[in-house]
């Protein structure tokens, strides 16, 4: 069972530049979801860009990518006149865990909805950070990480350690997990060179 805490991360000094980082979502459309390679659920934000795989092949994406790797999607609805909600004051039922046959049948969000928060949470017993998105329509997802016994002993011996949740974003990328850790690598730009 997953255990909210009631304590933002973001009232802990170092984990302020992770709300910071996380703030950057606030405002933005939401353009699409889709699944990438290993069934890993995306959802973009902003505006969207065309990467060019081949000549004949171009891929849409948004401006932030949000996936969600090792972890769960859940979804949620409350009164869209709230603008701005504490995940605990969040309704406490939420979906099942979102299956690719959910999401392909309903969409994730409403369209002409933006972002008005996305945070991240401690999700005890300190298994790693989950994060929820609210948005104008009255729509959130939060993500949160594998809380089996087992979710370690699952890990690959000499492979890196996947991330519960990602966001790429102009100028870098956030991994938060696994367990409670997160970062930030900036990427480099074409003015690097």
């Amino acid at each position: 069972m997953t255990n909210l805490v009631e304590e933002p991360i973001s009232s802990s000094s170092d984990l302020l530049e992770l709300a910071q980082y996380l703030d950057r979502l606030t405002g933005k459309p939401f353009q699409f979801a889709r699944f990438s390679y290993g069934d890993e659920l995306t959802l973009h934000f902003g505006d969207v860009r065309i990467e060019k795989l081949t000549k004949l092949v171009s891929l849409p994406y948004g401006e932030f990518m949000l996936g969600a790797r090792a972890s769960e999607v859940r979804r949620a609805k409350f009164d869209p006149a709230v603008r701005r909600l504490h995940f605990a004051e969040m309704p406490t039922a939420w979906s099942p865990p979102l299956t690719r046959a959910d999401v392909e049948s309903s969409p994730i969000f409403s369209s002409d909805c933006f972002v008005i928060s996305a945070l991240a949470f401690r999700v005890e017993p300190d298994v790693g950070f989950g994060f929820q998105l609210v948005m104008s329509s009255g729509e959130a997802v939060a993500i949160l990480p594998d809380t089996s016994p087992d979710a370690e002993d699952e890990a690959d011996d000499g492979l890196p350690d996947i991330a519960d949740w990602e966001i790429f974003m102009p100028g870098g990328y956030l991994s938060a997990g696994p367990g409670l850790r997160w970062s930030f690598e900036k990427l480099p730009t074409s003015d690097d060179n």
